[in-house]
């Protein structure tokens, strides 16, 4: 092949093409383009990066160079063709395509010279080295942060169902339930009644209080003295009727336990009794109607407005309410 100045500028009249990343079609070849490749992996220890390549197909896509010699010679059509012919039986040898500066066609295969892969990828496109694996320990301590992790997940989630013992309970800051929050954050005089006491198992120390608190003192105290224990007397007496449905149906002193299976409209889930009792009030004072319902929820208190077996009606109780209380959702227990 001989080189000649017009075999040259048509040379580099393709290499400006496609680093333009412009398709050019060959009239009787095909057409090249540049085709975007993802990393690939060589072995254990080396990954090619992602790079710039040309490629080759059989198709006609993209511009013609026959016109990309019109643009740039500023000839006409006729003029245009005869100069690409020319070029091509400069280039074309036996089987190869050989394009000086851009690279070679070798039956589908286009290989790109050096200097034209650099004009591609200035970064480079050499294989490069992965990172020294991971030491054993390093692996270690993943496989046990990842079991950590499943173990809290447990916990939080079944926390309702599991019985901790006392101490265990201390040291996770858990509590059974509602009644020993009631029983440890607020005094009894001023929020238990007896009948409180006795629907609230496992709560000894504050059956103890009340009772000591209730029994009658010596002659000779005086009448300010006296007054808690006979409110704490009467109470009883006058709360029967509503210590027995409390307990029933779930209040803030006696939570009731989750269905399985049934399903729940959550108006919020409370550390405190207070602030559930507070949440309880505001709805009543908005509707008047409905019957707020307190549960054990992990070992919290959870406020419901409305419960149901199909959770479709619980579905449709949020959409008539969704104005009044944006932040209710439901929860259908396991």
């Amino acid at each position: 092949m001989n080189a000649n100045p017009m075999t040259e500028q048509v040379n580099r009249l393709i290499a400006n093409r496609l680093a333009a990343g412009c398709e050019l079609f060959l009239p009787g070849v095909g057409s090249l383009y540049v085709e975007q490749r993802g990393a690939r992996r060589l072995d254990d220890d080396r990954v090619v990066p992602p790079c710039r390549a040309v490629g080759f197909t059989d198709r006609e896509q993209g511009v013609s160079l026959v016109d990309e010699i019109v643009r740039a010679a500023r000839c006409d059509h006729e003029k245009a063709q005869s100069i690409y012919d020319r070029w091509l039986d400069n280039v074309v040898g036996e089987r190869t395509l050989t394009i000086a500066g851009v690279g070679q066609l070798k039956g589908t295969r286009f290989n790109s010279d050096p200097e034209f892969d650099l004009m591609l990828n200035p970064y480079g496109s050499d294989p490069v080295r992965l990172r020294e694996k991971r030491s054993d320990c390093a692996l270690w301590i993943a496989l046990l942060a990842l079991v950590s992790a499943l173990a809290i997940g447990y916990f939080a989630f079944f926390a309702e169902r599991i019985e901790l013992p006392e101490a265990v309970q201390r040291v996770l800051g858990m509590r059974n339930g509602p009644a020993e929050t009631v029983a440890e954050e607020m005094p009894a005089p001023e929020i238990l009644s007896v009948g409180d006491a006795a629907a609230m198992p496992g709560t000894p120390a504050a059956a103890d209080s009340i009772a000591t608190t209730a029994m009658p003192e010596a002659p000779g105290t005086s009448g300010t003295a006296e007054q808690p224990a006979e409110q704490l007397t009467e109470r009883p007496a006058e709360n029967a009727a509503e210590t027995a449905p409390a307990a029933v149906q779930g209040s803030v002193g006696a939570p009731a336990a989750l269905v399985s299976g049934r399903s729940y409209v959550v108006a919020g889930v409370f550390v405190q009794p207070e602030n559930a009792e507070a949440e309880i009030t505001k709805i009543r004072a908005v509707d008047g109607t409905l019957v707020c319902r307190v549960y054990r929820f992990r070992g919290k208190l959870m406020v419901s407005p409305f419960e149901s077996d199909d959770p479709a009606a619980c579905q449709r109780f949020m959409r008539a309410h969704r104005s009044q209380w944006p932040d209710i959702w439901t929860y259908t227990a396991r």
